[in-house]
């Protein structure tokens, strides 16, 4: 269940999210907006099936900074998500949304850190075999959180 809070900040400043600008090489700016049907983009985010797997975060103001820039500034508290990270949101929803066939015969991903722990929690939840490839630099504080979360 998301958050009235949140839904409300989402309506009420995606203005601001449309009107984020892309610049290409040679080519004018473009309207994002112009690149998606933000009707849809909200209601796929408001609607997403991540919330049994990843926790609903806060928006918490930063009141120095808010200060301090003259504006209110709010953090998305992802570092309350059980991977400390919103990495686990982007692994929820794409495992999540996996053929059952496909999901049968695993996972792999390549990562050494966040997104690691996020598909490993994902895919432990959802019972899908999950193989994370992680260079030999990973530090063993992130390996064993992987391993803990079974994959």
């Amino acid at each position: 269940m998301t958050s009235i809070l949140y839904k409300e900040a989402l309506s009420t400043n995606i203005h601001k999210l449309l009107s984020v600008t892309k610049k290409g090489l040679n080519k004018p700016q473009l309207p994002l907006w112009k690149n998606m049907d933000s009707i849809q983009l909200i209601k796929d985010i408001l609607s997403a099936k991540i919330y049994d797997l990843a926790r609903e975060t806060p928006l918490t103001q930063a009141f120095k900074l808010s200060n301090k820039t003259q504006n209110q500034i709010y953090l998305k508290r992802e570092d309350l998500q059980n991977v400390f990270s919103f990495k686990i949101r982007g692994a929820a929803n794409r495992l999540r949304k996996l053929d059952p066939d496909i999901a049968k015969l695993g996972v792999i991903a390549a990562s050494a850190g966040n997104h690691a722990q996020g598909v490993a929690q994902s895919a432990k939840q959802l019972g899908i075999p999950a193989t994370i490839i992680m260079p030999t630099t990973t530090p063993q504080i992130k390996i064993d959180s992987v391993a803990e979360k079974g994959a």
